[in-house]
Parts: C-alpha cells; sequence; structure tokens
C-alpha cells in the first residue's frame, strides 16, 4: 500500500513540474515569437504577425468601447426618451383640457340661449295673460262699456285696451264738452 501511495505521489509531483515547465515554455515562447516580430532581420522588420496582434488587441478594446457607448446612450437616451415621453403627455393633457373647456363653454352658451328663449316665451305668456286680464278688466268696467258699445269696431282691438288702461281714458260726455266750452269763454273775458 505505502509503495503505491509513494508511487501516485511521485506521479502527482511529476505531473505538476511538467505543468510548470508547460507554462514556462509557453512564456518562453511567446517571448521569442515578440522578439522575432521586433528583431530586425537582414535589415528589415518582420511584421507578419503584427497585424494578428494588433488585432488581438484592438478587438477587445473595440468591444469594450461600443459596450461603453451604449451604457452611455441607454443612460442618457432613457431619461431624455422619458422627458419626451412625459412632454408628450402633458401637451396631450393641455390639448385635451382647451378641448373641454371650448366644450363647456359651447355648453354655457347654449344653456344661456335656451335659458334666454325660455325667459322670452314666460314673459310673452305673461304678458298676454296680463293684456287679457286688462282686457276683460277694461270690458267689464262700467264706464267703460258706453266707450266699447260706441265703438263696436275697436272692441277687439288689443291695443286699444292697453291704451285705455294706461292712459286712464274716459269717454268725453257732451256736459264735460260744455265746461269746457264756458271756462275757456270765462277766461277770455276775463
Amino acid at each position: 500500500m505505502e509503495v503505491l501511495e509513494g508511487r501516485l505521489r511521485r506521479k502527482e509531483e511529476q505531473e505538476l513540474v511538467l505543468e510548470k515547465k508547460r507554462r514556462q515554455w509557453d512564456f518562453e515562447l511567446w517571448v521569442a515569437i515578440s522578439w522575432c516580430l521586433l528583431i530586425p532581420h537582414h535589415g528589415q522588420l518582420r511584421w507578419k504577425l503584427v497585424p494578428l496582434l494588433l488585432l488581438l488587441l484592438l478587438v477587445p478594446l473595440v468591444l469594450v468601447l461600443v459596450l461603453v457607448l451604449l451604457v452611455l446612450v441607454l443612460v442618457l437616451l432613457v431619461p431624455l426618451v422619458l422627458v419626451l415621453v412625459l412632454l408628450m403627455l402633458v401637451l396631450l393633457l393641455l390639448v385635451l383640457l382647451v378641448v373641454l373647456l371650448l366644450v363647456l363653454l359651447v355648453l354655457l352658451v347654449l344653456l344661456v340661449v335656451v335659458l334666454l328663449v325660455l325667459l322670452e316665451v314666460v314673459l310673452l305668456v305673461l304678458l298676454e295673460v296680463v293684456l287679457l286680464v286688462l282686457l276683460v278688466v277694461v270690458l267689464l268696467l262700467p264706464q267703460n262699456r258706453h266707450f266699447w258699445n260706441s265703438y263696436s269696431s275697436l272692441s277687439g282691438d288689443l291695443l286699444a285696451a292697453v291704451d285705455l288702461v294706461v292712459f286712464q281714458w274716459k269717454p268725453p260726455s257732451p256736459l264735460d264738452h260744455t265746461i269746457k266750452c264756458e271756462n275757456s269763454l270765462l277766461f277770455v273775458g276775463k
């Protein structure tokens, strides 16, 4: 058993040593290739692998730059887009508010017009009622029966009834005419 364990330990140690040598060889090979590329050979530089090395160096840099630009674009554009969306929403709300105010104004104007029409109708009905009452009162007054009998052609005229009531007109009697004439003669005689 001890012999097997010893062999296993030696084998593991040999593998570790080989791994270390492999790493050292890889590093030495890399250094050798790099020096071969840069050391002049017959008066010229060996640039055969330089484009490949530059490409290997540039690809990660380009990827990092693209990622940084994407992050910056996202960080800058997302708030800008949000602000633009909010501004559009605010403008839409303002337009809706203006439209609502215009609709309310139109409804208010229509309401005022309807109220004015109703008021006019009510006033006309009241005026007709008042005029009919006045006409009835005028027709039923005993002092005005003589007028209505004398001027029967005007008995249906509503304006005559209004004039009669407003100006308190009474038909002249022959006695009044005589008194007025005597008064004027007396005045002239003085």
